[in-house]
């Protein structure tokens, strides 16, 4: 014998209430480079392509001109990354 289908949708006590997402260091963070950052923003996507290249940001494995180019507008953030991953380092 078949069960009767319901003639409600079914609930539950967790459904009125919204999922709650908490976010952690390994959810990816989209980062972007405009002219009209300031510099400690510049500074984070920096450190932020470091860490993601290397997975650190040690001032011996930096890159001044590369960095330099990049604040000037003279390279887009992708540019940046590709050069960082053919450097020596």
């Amino acid at each position: 014998m078949a069960l009767p289908l319901l003639k409600y949708a079914p609930t539950t006590q967790n459904s009125r209430v919204d999922p709650l997402r908490v976010g952690s260091d390994e959810d990816p963070k989209a980062v972007s480079m405009d002219k009209a950052m300031d510099r400690e923003d510049q500074n984070f996507v920096i450190e932020a392509a470091y860490r993601q290249i290397f997975f650190h940001a040690f001032k011996v494995d930096r890159d001044r001109t590369l960095e330099c180019q990049l604040r000037d507008g003279q390279i887009t953030v992708r540019d940046f990354i590709r050069s960082l991953c053919l450097s020596d380092t």
